[in-house]
């Protein structure tokens, strides 16, 4: 079946192909909504992981610095500037 409806919408075009008629626009819409929120906090967690890793590498490294919230939510905006506007 994936061989003959090859497509790159994912979960919300199978949804709307395999459900019944009368749920297919509610199906899809659900479940393309709770992809969306998934990658979404599949970023963010790379982000927040990345920042407490460099600031532990850090922190590792320097005995006499100390991690505070400020620190990672800095880095971790720096990260989203890093990624999205700068193209790295």
């Amino acid at each position: 079946m994936a061989a003959r409806y090859t497509t790159a919408g994912g979960q919300y075009h199978w949804t709307a192909l395999l459900a019944p008629e009368s749920m297919k626009r509610g199906l899809s819409y659900s479940c393309g909504s709770i992809n969306a929120i998934g990658r979404i906090a599949c970023t963010a967690s790379i982000h927040i992981i990345v920042a407490q890793l460099f600031l532990a590498m850090i922190a590792f490294n320097i005995p006499s610095y100390n991690i505070e919230p400020q620190a990672t939510q800095l880095r971790r905006v720096a990260q989203v500037y890093q990624r999205y506007w700068l193209g790295l």
